[in-house]
Formats: C-alpha cells, structure tokens, sequence
C-alpha cells in the first residue's frame, strides 16, 4: 500500500512539473510571436502528426519580403524556435519555389508547415483583393 501511495505522489509531482514547463514554453512562444509581428505581418503554420509532435513554423513578410522565417520542432518542453536562413530575404514567389522542393525527409515537415503558414498568408491576399 505505501509503494503505491509513492507512485501516485511520485506521478502526480511528474504531471504538475510537466504542467509548469508547459506554462513557461507557452509564454516564450507569445513573447516571441509578439516580437516578430512587430517586424511585419506574421503567419502561422503548423504540421502535426500523432506520436510525432508538431512543428510550427512561421514566417514575416514586410514590403513583400521575408524578413524572418522560424520554425519550432519537437515533443519536450525544452524546443525551441531556429532560423530558416535559407528562406530569408526572399519574395513570395521564391520563398514558394523553395519550400516546394522539399529536399530532404528530414525538413519534409517543416516545410509542410511553411506550407500551411502560405496558405494563410494566400488567403489573407485573396481577402484584400475581393
């Protein structure tokens, strides 16, 4: 009976630590996404997959250029986001050209949420335009 009791405790301090890191990863994504929108318009994508975790990427265009691209991959509390540099300083159009090469498995899916994060950013156009 006390081993179980210990487990439980032992679970239950596991479930609030993991609760805690979650807060704070959660707040340097706002303070970050806050950040970047102060460069420019600033789009969102992600790609999940069960198991798997999410990546997020995200992307700022300003004067029709992208000033910044990011992405976050991975399961733990301790992910965070990394420069794409090959995407930056690029129009629309090639950033497009480029995040449809997919060139390794690696990057599929990252490039699948800079993906998504486009088609945003396309139907925010479409919006404008209409």
């Amino acid at each position: 009976m006390k081993i179980e009791i210990q487990f439980l405790i032992f679970f239950f301090v596991l479930w609030i630590m993991q609760g805690v890191g979650l807060y704070y990863q959660n707040r340097l994504i706002r303070l970050k996404i806050n950040e970047l929108n102060k460069l420019g318009r600033l789009f969102i994508g992600v790609d999940k997959k069960p198991f798997r975790g999410s990546v997020y990427a995200l992307f700022v265009i300003n004067e029709n250029k992208i000033v910044c691209a990011k992405y976050l991959r991975g399961i733990t509390i301790f992910s965070k986001f990394r420069d794409m540099v090959s995407l930056m300083d690029l129009n629309i159009r090639e950033f497009e050209l480029e995040i449809n090469k997919k060139v390794t498995k690696d990057k599929a899916r990252i490039f699948d949420a800079f993906m998504d994060a486009l088609k945003k950013y396309k139907i925010s156009e479409m919006g404008k335009e209409g």
